[in-house]
This record gives structure tokens, C-alpha cells and sequence, in this order.
């Protein structure tokens, strides 16, 4: 490890030795070795304890102030959208998908290298019809702006024009999309992608600007094959679960369908280090003109909300599902007793006992007793006690049909 090279400051006494020279130097350089890399000497359990304040959201229950966010999930699950909803929803003060409140609006870029300028322009067009939002308005235009590239943590020369501009413009969110353009994704190696996350998200917390990444998850994930909520283990790439203070973890409901009008059905997984946490449906609705995205409509269920109706969905399923097998029992016992009755006219009336009609018509003995007591019932048969005698001296109940009578 090499030790930087401390060097006299032109603002340094002349009057002093050499060792209160050095020393100043010293402290100097510490200085802006501390500033430039959000370090801080060490410090007592009472000063840190005065130096604690309250968590600071910007978005209600969903992103808390100068902690790196992720919005994750996996193709076609509306990332980009969902990550541009958010930011004009920062800017506007508008709720973010009509439910999570803004308590702190302000500046927000966002850096999106995937789509294209047209695609964006046309999310915002939509998000903005959607949220009834003037994005034309003077006191909006400053605050949200875009660009069609991303810094990338190995490139000094990007990360310096990318530094450059949240220096001047000041956003209170930065938004980097995507994730895997920004960073050399080393998927073993928690190190490397630790010291990458890190370069990137202190040069926007230098700024003041708390930074929000939007990445891909695992191809090899069950939940999102199963279309069931997603878990931090379904991040790509070593050290992401851990590196990251607050995440957004988005995946299909239901499998996507390219239509006129698409109506996406998303599971929403909320939480962070801070203690927020939200778990939920929710549905966009994404409306064309032409092969225009025009407009954009979001709505949310908690997860109680779709707990409760699955359970009044199985409910009802179940009571359906009674009722056709009791219909089918009705209809099937109608269709027996039908054949039943025109086996015992060709048979001139004959008194037989349950066990012999059970053995003319091939039944099993339950299904001969809810035959015979469905026509007794309706006074189709007449039971007539002891009246068969069998081989054994025994006597038996007998049945007899009775005539006229309706053939039901």
C-alpha cells in the first residue's frame, strides 16, 4: 500500500519548524482525503449518538435520503417505466403510483442508456398524461431532466462528466439505468462489485443527490419463473443484496401479452435497511395510439388486499365447485332412477329386494340405496316390509314400483 504524498500548502506559516509544517500538511491532506472519499475519523458511542437524526424519506415508505436504492427485476417487467414514474413523481410531487406520498419534491436526473431517447420521451409523455402533468410548465421544466447515457465506475473520463453534471445541476434523486452498463458485473466476485457500486454511488452522494439503479435479476429465478414475489437472493451478481440500503424488487404477475392495450400485472416487494417495508400488486395499464405509447396508468393493492380476495376467490371456487357436483349428482341420480324404473316395468313389476335390483342394474350397494330412497321418496316405489322370502328361510324388505306412476 503506498502512502500519499504530503506536500507543503501555499497557505502554511513560513515562521513554523518543520515538524509543524509537516504536521499541517498532514492534517491538510486528511482533510481532503475525508471530503473526497465520505470518510470521518473515528468516533465515540456519545457522538455518534448526538450526530443520529431521523430517517429522511423522499418518498413515503419507499426511498429514504442518501442511501442507494435498486430497482430490480426481470425482462418485461417494466423497470425503466416504473424507475421514470418514480422520478416524475419526485419532481411533480404527484404520488407515486397514486399511493406512496412525496415528502420531499426536487431536482431529478436520470441517466437511461437502454431504451433510447424516443422510447423515454414517450414514457414521460405518457406518465405525464397519466399523473395530469404539464411537463411544459416553466416550474417543472428544470426539474427533471434526461440523458441517453450512463457513467461507467472503470471509465475516469465518463465519471468525471458524469460528476460534472450532478455538480451543476444538483438533483435530490439520480437515477442509473441500467446497472449493467455502469459496472464490469462480476457475478463471483463480491469485492470488485462492492468497490464499483461504491465509486458510483459516493460520487452522487457527494452531491447530495441519493442514487437509484435499476438492473436485471438472475435468468435462473424460480419467482420470477413462478410469478411470485421476488427476494433480495434473486439480485445478479455477488454483493448486490448486501451493498444495496433500499430496494424495489419488481416481477410479473402473469406472463406478457403484446396488445393494443396492455394491461401489465406486477408484483411490488418494498423495503430497507431503514425499516420500510411494503409487499403488494401492482397493475399498469399502458394505452397506444398507433404504435405510440400515449398513456400510462398505474394502480396498487397491498398484499392483505390480494391475501383476502384469494381467500374469497378459493371460497367461492369452492362453493362452485360444490354446487356442479351436486348438480351432477342430481342429474346422474335422475338418469339412474330413469333406467331403474323402466328395468322393473320389463320386469312386470316384480318385488325385488335392494340387494337383487343392485345386482340387475350392476350398481354397488350405495348407489342401489340412493336409487331406491330417491324413488320411495317421490312415491315411485313402495316399500313393502319382509315380503321377499330368499333360498336361505330369510325375509327381506321388497320394492315394488308403483302404477301409474310418473316415471320421473
Amino acid at each position: 500500500m503506498s502512502t500519499p504524498t504530503i506536500t507543503v500548502s501555499e497557505s502554511t506559516p513560513l515562521d513554523q519548524d518543520d515538524d509543524q509544517i509537516e504536521a499541517a500538511a498532514k492534517l491538510e491532506l486528511l482533510s481532503e482525503i475525508a471530503a473526497s472519499h465520505n470518510l470521518h475519523p473515528l468516533k465515540s458511542l456519545a457522538e455518534l449518538e448526538a450526530s443520529r437524526g431521523q430517517v429522511s424519506y423522499i418518498v413515503e415508505g419507499v426511498l429514504s435520503s442518501m442511501q442507494p436504492a435498486i430497482i430490480a427485476g426481470p425482462e418485461k417487467s417494466l423497470k425503466t417505466t416504473l424507475a421514470i414514474g418514480l422520478g416524475l413523481s419526485i419532481a411533480s410531487g404527484r404520488r407515486f403510483l397514486g399511493q406512496f406520498s412525496i415528502l420531499t419534491s426536487g431536482k431529478v436526473a436520470v441517466f437511461s442508456a437502454e431504451s433510447g431517447a424516443d422510447k423515454l420521451m414517450d414514457t414521460v409523455s405518457a406518465w405525464a398524461e397519466g399523473l395530469v402533468l404539464n411537463t411544459s410548465e416553466p416550474e417543472f421544466s428544470d426539474r427533471f431532466k434526461m440523458a441517453t447515457w450512463v457513467p461507467h465506475s472503470s471509465c475516469d473520463r465518463r465519471l468525471f462528466y458524469f460528476e460534472e453534471q450532478l455538480s451543476v445541476y444538483k438533483p435530490l434523486v439520480c437515477i442509473i439505468d441500467p446497472m449493467y452498463l455502469a459496472i464490469d458485473d462480476e457475478q463471483a466476485s463480491i469485492s470488485k462489485n462492492g468497490q464499483q457500486m461504491m465509486k458510483l454511488s459516493q460520487i452522487a452522494l457527494r452531491h447530495g443527490s441519493t442514487p437509484v439503479f435499476c438492473d436485471h435479476i438472475r435468468k435462473a429465478s424460480n419467482n420470477a419463473e413462478k410469478f411470485t414475489l421476488l427476494e433480495l437472493r434473486d439480485l445478479s451478481g455477488a454483493g448486490k443484496g448486501a451493498f444495496f440500503r433500499q430496494w424495489m424488487l419488481v416481477s410479473r404477475r402473469t406472463k406478457f401479452a403484446a396488445e393494443a392495450e396492455r394491461l401489465h400485472e406486477l408484483w411490488l416487494s418494498i423495503g430497507g435497511s431503514q425499516g420500510h417495508a411494503w409487499t403488494g400488486a401492482v397493475d399498469v395499464r399502458e394505452q397506444f395510439e398507433g404504435s405510440r405509447l400515449s398513456h400510462i396508468y398505474a394502480t396498487v393493492q397491498p398484499e392483505e388486499n390480494l391475501r383476502q380476495q384469494h381467500a374469497r376467490s378459493i371460497a367461492d371456487r369452492s362453493a362452485d365447485t360444490r354446487r356442479r357436483r351436486s348438480d351432477e349428482q342430481e342429474q346422474r341420480l335422475a338418469v339412474d332412477s330413469q333406467l331403474l324404473v323402466a328395468r322393473l316395468r320389463g320386469n312386470g313389476r316384480e318385488i325385488m329386494t335392494k340387494t337383487q335390483i343392485g345386482e340387475m342394474m350392476s350398481w354397488s350397494g350405495a348407489m342401489a340405496t340412493r336409487v331406491i330412497e330417491h324413488l320411495v321418496a317421490r312415491s315411485i316405489l313402495q316399500l313393502l316390509p319382509d315380503s321377499v322370502r330368499r333360498g336361505n328361510g330369510q325375509r327381506y324388505d321388497g320394492y315394488q314400483l308403483v302404477e301409474p306412476g310418473p316415471e320421473n
